[in-house]
This record gives structure tokens, sequence and C-alpha cells, in this order.
């Protein structure tokens, strides 16, 4: 068990993916991705977006516990992932108040994010983002 407080686990994590070049794009979502939602007993939902190829490896990072809750998908996967016909359509309000926390240098995942939630909307408004790093 660790001695870390919530809020430092979850900034060390952050530098960790933030740092990591296998990791392509990192979102927020649930409830501490919605103002006024979070409770101090939420956790942290965040999907990462694994570079293709790379998935085996960020698996590292999944967690599923009180504090964080940690996905991980290829980008290859996350292009189309709850779009209309994916199979993964339930999932699209999960990125309804999304946050990015980790973007590619041409906010590829930022534009992704908006279509999964927008799928008819042109890109042209990204998702609010921690960092773009």
């Amino acid at each position: 068990m660790t001695d870390l407080t919530p809020a430092d686990e979850f900034a060390a994590f952050l530098a960790r993916i933030r740092a990591d070049p296998e990791v392509v794009g990192a979102i927020l979502s649930g409830s501490r991705a919605k103002e006024g939602t979070a409770t101090p007993h939420s956790d942290h939902d965040v999907y990462l977006v694994a570079a293709d190829g790379a998935e085996s490896s960020v698996a590292r990072e999944v967690r599923r516990d009180a504090r964080l809750d940690v996905s991980v998908m290829p980008l290859r996967d996350f292009r189309t992932h709850a779009l209309p016909g994916s199979g993964t359509e339930w999932n699209r309000y999960a990125f309804a108040h999304a946050k990015v926390l980790k973007d590619t240098p041409d906010g590829l995942v930022a534009d992704l994010v908006l279509a999964n939630w927008h799928p008819r909307r042109p890109h042209g408004r990204r998702p609010r983002s921690s960092t773009a790093s």
C-alpha cells in the first residue's frame, strides 16, 4: 500500500504517462472530468491511448481500484471507439465531459474525443485540455 495521498498518486501517474512515448494520449472521464460531480471518494477514470503495437507495454498502467480506473487501447482502436456502428456506442457518454490529459503534437487525440462525442459535428472545437504534452 502506498503512503501517497490520492492527489499525489494521480500526479505521479500523470508524470509517468506524460513522459512515456508509448502513451500517445490520455483522457480523463467520469466525475473527475465533469465539474461539480466528483466527491472525495471519486476515482480517476482514465483512458490511455497507446501507440499502435505498444499496448502490451502500456498495459502495465491498467488499474481498477478506489483511486484509479485505467483502461488502455491502441490508437487504431481508439480512432473508432464509441462511434456509431463500432459496437462500442454504449461508451459515447464517457467522452461528454472528457478532459484530454496528454495529446499528440497535432491534437489528434482531442479531435478523436470530439468525434467520439459528436460524430457528425465538424472538428473545430476541441475538448478541454489540462495539458497537451
